[in-house]
């Protein structure tokens, strides 16, 4: 998931040349969810922490991690919960621990929203030059018109 997101502001922002350092995909997929998705910053880096090793490496979201806020952060998960999407409670057992809230389906929506939907990306894209070159040089970096000569 937080590749897809990298992949998405990849899109939007300028990729950098070959030869220079890049942000890594974190901090990619970290700008798509704050300029996109507009998710708090905190929340988004709790995401990030929660889930982005272990889906990429394990497919198991960690069980408590400890965030740069100093706090350690279990998760909870809805599958359909819109209200309780990304809000920070209390753990019902661990009291150093407070509880982050997860829906999957809202968080999908979101991602949906954020290309699909009212000023998304797609609608975005018609009008904008700057994210109409970003676009063509993604496509020129992935399909290299070099390698698809006849």
């Amino acid at each position: 998931m937080l590749a897809s997101l990298d992949a998405c502001n990849r899109l939007i922002v300028k990729l950098p040349d070959k030869d220079k350092p890049t942000k890594g995909n974190s901090a990619m997929a970290l700008k798509y969810m704050l300029d996109c998705m507009h998710y708090p910053i905190n929340e988004a880096r709790i995401i990030q922490k929660l889930f982005r090793h272990k889906l990429v490496h394990l497919s198991i979201p960690g069980p408590i991690v400890q965030h740069s806020d100093g706090n350690k952060y279990s998760w909870h998960y809805y599958h359909d919960h819109r209200a309780r999407h990304l809000k920070i409670g209390i753990h019902p057992t661990l009291p150093d621990v407070k509880d982050f809230c997860i829906c999957i389906k809202s968080l999908v929506e979101d991602i949906e929203d954020s290309i699909f939907g009212p000023n998304g990306y797609l609608e975005r894209l018609e009008t904008d030059e700057k994210l109409q070159m970003n676009f063509d040089e993604a496509f020129e970096e992935i399909f290299p018109k070099d390698k698809f000569k006849k």
